[in-house]
């Protein structure tokens, strides 16, 4: 029973470090996927995979396979389908293009609230691809299908989309935001359909909710659905947050390891993973909205998804809203302007300070920044106290620090190898504490090693820093932000 509990207050601990919003993923022994590399992100080069299963209203999933726990993974993975594909190139050069003052208005839709929101200093827009100086992968490239339409959507009445939407996509909606986080509260697979279902939409297709635990991919599980709007099609992605092994991907931000990449691997490796399954579709249906929404993990994801759809299709009928968004791009990627990309940000949550600070990570589009509760948390100092000794991201990776005194060591951890050691705690289960037991006062991982074992002894002081993760918690900052505006 004391080990029950010990467990149980580490994973409430964790849960706000990177946000479980989704149900814990059920592992299969016969599940197959084929690893494949995932495209670097430029606006230069694009690719096509080969859509997925030729069905319409019913949610199908491609089942993965298991990873070792000890698979270090340096290239980002992209799902593909078992079916037969062969390898053909296409560049194509989309231009960034500039927000248009009006779009079409919803014709049935009550007015829509807006009010200024806080940005972010901002550059005007890059539009050379980024650097390549940490190791490139690329994904391969599929034919396009044989059906032109795999879905059986393009002759089909669909139903009309439920959603207060705005009329202009680079104008921030306090009542669309409140109806994108309700889709993507809650990471299960079944409710995430049901309430597509209930705003409008048919759910086209859902991949990874069945991932094991032990697969580390970076991928994030997600539902696509279509609906229609001002007489045209709408397409949303709910993305979920972590489950299982993504526990791992969250903290494996920086792969390559290079102190010079523009964007988090990880999350950038999930976005592109979903981007590739919905290109065909997209491509074939460039005049359609598109929605983008997620939490926690799938903030991330969604953010990064917002930058590549904005890149390829028209920014104007794209909507990306995201809630609890860790850090996503650095650098030149960071000053880049996506005026449809909104943030939603409360300071007090521990998980929008991932990665780390030192490292210098932001978000792509605006954040709209606020708070509730009075104070911020001690998770968020001892996070803070934790980049110091990680300033950069190969400082993260290698720097093995000493157990039993400060400096580093050959015998040491690396704050990395501290993370995934709390990762495999979460996905595995397990109350063996041993390694973090090891590390005495006098070393430098002592501060953030012995608040989240404080946690363990006291969950009392968990319930701030998990309630002020929680869609609940960003539902009435929303609404508050929402009184303001109209007062």
């Amino acid at each position: 029973m004391k080990n029950f509990k010990v467990l149980l207050s580490v994973i409430l601990a964790l849960i706000l470090l990177c946000g479980c919003t989704g149900t814990p993923a059920t592992t299969t022994t016969d599940e197959t996927t084929e690893e494949t590399t995932a495209a670097e992100i430029t606006t230069n080069a694009e690719t096509k995979k080969e859509t997925t299963e030729e069905t319409k209203g019913v949610v199908t999933e491609t089942e993965p396979t298991e990873t070792t726990d000890t698979e270090e993974e340096t290239t980002t993975v992209t799902e593909t389908t078992t079916e037969e594909t062969t390898t053909a190139e296409e560049t194509t050069t989309p231009e960034e293009t500039t927000t248009e003052e009006t779009t079409t208005a919803a014709k049935t839709k009550p007015p829509v609230t807006t009010a200024e929101t806080t940005k972010e200093e901002t550059k005007p827009p890059v539009t050379t691809a980024p650097e390549t100086k940490p190791p490139v992968t690329t994904a391969p490239e599929t034919t396009a299908p044989e059906t032109e339409d795999p879905y059986g959507i393009i002759d089909e009445e669909l139903p009309d989309v439920e959603l207060l939407v705005p009329e202009r996509s680079d104008v921030v909606s306090y009542d669309f935001a409140l109806d994108m986080l309700e889709l993507c509260k809650d990471g299960n697979r079944d409710n995430t359909a049901m309430r597509l279902n209930q705003n409008g939409f048919d759910v086209l297709f859902t991949k990874y909710y069945d991932k094991p635990s032990t697969d580390r991919s970076h991928t994030s599980a997600y539902t696509v659905g279509v609906g229609k709007y001002n007489e045209k099609r709408a397409y949303i992605i709910v993305i979920r947050g972590t489950s299982g092994g993504e526990w791992y991907s969250n903290f494996d931000f920086a792969p390559s390891h290079s102190n010079d990449t523009q964007y988090a691997e990880n999350f950038l490796a999930a976005a592109q993973d979903i981007y590739l399954s919905v290109k065909d579709l997209f491509d074939k249906d460039k005049d359609a909205y598109i929605f983008v929404c997620g939490h926690s993990r799938g903030a991330a994801t969604a953010n990064l998804l917002g930058v590549l759809l904005d890149q390829a299709y028209n920014r104007d009928n794209i909507y990306v809203y995201t809630f609890a968004t860790p850090g996503t791009v650095r650098g030149e990627a960071a000053k880049k302007e996506y005026k449809n990309i909104f943030n939603f940000i409360n300071t007090h949550d521990v998980v929008v300070y991932v990665p780390l600070e030192e490292h210098g990570f932001s978000r792509a589009g605006t954040d709209i920044k606020s708070y509730i509760t009075p104070t911020q948390t001690s998770l968020i100092k001892s996070m803070k106290d934790l980049s110091k000794i990680a300033p950069t991201i190969k400082s993260y990776y290698e720097d093995k620090h000493s157990l039993t005194q400060a400096g580093l060591s050959n015998d040491g951890m690396t704050v990395y190898e501290v993370m995934q050691y709390l990762c495999t705690l979460l996905a595995t289960g397990s109350s063996d504490m041993s390694k973090l037991d090891a590390i005495k006062k006098e070393s430098d991982l002592y501060p953030f090693v012995s608040t989240i074992k404080s946690f363990a002894t006291n969950t009392l002081m968990l319930l701030q820093p998990v309630m002020e993760h929680e869609p609940s918690m960003y539902q009435m900052i929303i609404e508050d932000l929402q009184k303001k505006a109209s007062a």
